[in-house]
């Protein structure tokens, strides 16, 4: 019997394979199919590390302007109706859902809809338990946005009701966001489901130019694909200032190429990039 000849080394372009991809990993992955096209050759496909400034957040009171530029252009999505109502009766609520669809700017016209007082943003750092252990001021509204998940346990219902029941004694509410769903039933603090508003809808709220029927079109056509807020919201200030609806159109376009472009300036692996490019396929 002979032995087996040595198994071939691995190819040092592949790089390691990734043994997990978290919720907010999964979140970035870009797939784009232009909206004029529709053809998977001119698709892209790369990785958007959209979380690497966001455990850098400011932390401390929300300012006024800061509110008042969240209210006044805000829309609700279909979703909001649900989540005020589990803040008016528990003073507390989780947001989870994909990055960029509003969920800090719901959590600023959450709170405010229900006290006057000051708005804190507390660390994504905390945990339960900190949570439920921490001094909060009367008619105070706190924050906490891109929480930290670890995997739900069955303690963590007990954690929340703590946490719940510190908000209530102290008259204060909480609003957390996160891109991490539940995965087992929350009770004591419930937990919705985001999805963004229309973007239409925030053009036109935010768009203080006329739009034609025509413009209407084009917009439609050019948001049905997966679009971020934050993209919506530059589209509405190029209108704004006045640049032309191909050009402020087509600017969409540019964002997720060089979003795209910047990953593979990187020198991912090809064992990445298939990775990533099976990604595109599952969640497109």
């Amino acid at each position: 019997m002979t032995d087996d000849p040595d198994p071939k080394p691995p190819d040092p372009e592949e790089g390691p394979a990734a043994t997990s991809f978290d919720a907010e990993t999964v979140n970035h992955v870009q797939t784009y199919l232009s909206p004029s096209t529709m053809k998977i050759e001119t698709a892209l496909f790369g990785v958007d590390n959209g979380t690497s400034s966001s455990r850098a957040r400011a932390t401390g009171r929300v300012t006024d302007q800061d509110i008042t530029e969240a209210i006044t252009t805000y829309v609700p999505p279909d979703c909001y109706p649900l989540a005020s109502k589990a803040l008016e009766n528990e003073n507390a609520v989780v947001l989870h859902g994909p990055a960029d669809v509003g969920k800090r700017a719901s959590a600023i016209v959450l709170l405010r809809e229900r006290t006057d007082g000051p708005l804190i943003l507390l660390s994504p750092q905390l945990d339960l338990t900190e949570l439920g252990e921490r001094d909060y001021d009367k008619g105070s509204g706190y924050a906490l946005v891109d929480h930290i998940v670890v995997p739900t346990t069955a303690e963590q219902e007990f954690e929340w009701r703590m946490v719940r029941e510190r908000l209530v004694k102290a008259g204060a509410y909480l609003v957390v966001t996160t891109t991490t769903p539940p995965s087992l039933p929350m009770v004591a603090v419930q937990h919705v489901g985001w999805e963004p508003p229309r973007p239409d809808d925030v053009l036109v709220r935010r768009t203080s130019v006329p739009l034609s029927e025509d413009d209407l079109d084009t917009l439609t056509k050019s948001l049905a694909g997966s679009i971020r807020m934050r993209d919506v919201v530059q589209l509405a200030k190029r209108l704004t200032d006045g640049e032309s609806m191909a050009n402020a159109v087509g600017h969409l376009d540019q964002t997720a190429r060089s979003k795209v472009c910047a990953w593979f300036d990187k020198e991912p692996s090809r064992r990445q990039i298939a990775e990533v490019t099976a990604l595109s396929f599952a969640l497109g």
